[in-house]
């Protein structure tokens, strides 16, 4: 074993918050890979992953495709993963392309050893779950992942017959819509929240602020941060039971 590899896992999550010995396992037994800039790892819904993939070194650049279109392109570097939430939810298809963005080096932990883990250890599973979870309250993000399910049958894409429970597994908290941007924003940051669910008087649920609310809406147009924050906040919710697919 690596003492390298052992050291750099212990750093980063999900691996952080995992025993000290079940880390010095998995960095026994874990596989590297490496791939020069523009080799593409996987096409979404069609390539499947046999591996939880750990960014070592280098960046990797994800995204969706419409009609040959790429969107919503993002990135991960050093010390991020991919491929866990495929291996979880969606039979290991890939969920989104992935393209090596510079040259890069991989830690991978083989689909097997990665599902024991996540049963074995909730907290690592919800590590996963929970990321996805709270990237499909980017209405944007959202749209793509709707658009990209009504284009392949149930068969070709097994994460949209996932209970709903399954990839929204984490907790928002509550501020009454009264409360300011400013006080809300603290909140969430305290927290490490991503969103905020808002009610009203009665203490029912009427709208959802989101780290993208403030970008675009607080930050973009310089915005009085004394303002209540149903000034900002996305209304009405849709409810959907947990235990719907």
């Amino acid at each position: 074993m690596s003492q390298k590899t052992l050291s750099f896992l212990q750093k980063i999550a999900p691996f952080d918050a995992l025993p000290q010995t079940e880390v010095a396992d998995i960095a026994k037994n874990v596989r590297i890979a490496e791939y020069p800039a523009d080799t593409l790892l996987c096409t979404q819904g069609k390539s499947k992953l046999d591996s939880l993939y750990v960014i070592e070194k280098g960046a990797v650049e994800l995204f969706f495709e419409e009609n040959g279109v790429k969107k919503l392109s993002g990135f991960s570097s050093e010390g991020e993963t991919f491929g866990g939430i495929a291996m979880l939810v969606n039979q290991g298809f890939a969920i989104r392309t992935i393209r090596v963005h510079e040259p890069s080096r991989f830690f991978m932990i083989d689909r097997e050893r990665f599902l024991a883990l996540c049963e074995k250890y909730p907290d690592f599973s919800d590590f996963f779950t929970d990321s996805f979870g709270k990237k499909l309250l980017d209405k944007s993000y959202l749209a793509i992942v709707a658009n990209v399910a009504a284009q392949r049958s149930d068969s070709e894409m097994p994460l949209y017959n996932q209970m709903v429970k399954t990839v929204t597994n984490f907790e928002l908290s509550v501020y009454h819509q009264s409360a300011s941007i400013q006080e809300v924003a603290r909140a969430m940051n305290k927290l490490s929240h991503s969103a905020m669910l808002i009610t009203d008087d009665d203490g029912k649920f009427v709208g959802i602020v989101t780290d993208k609310d403030f970008r675009q809406k607080v930050v973009a147009d310089a915005m009085d941060v004394g303002h209540p924050v149903n000034e900002i906040m996305s209304s009405p919710l849709l409810s959907i039971l947990q235990d719907a697919p």
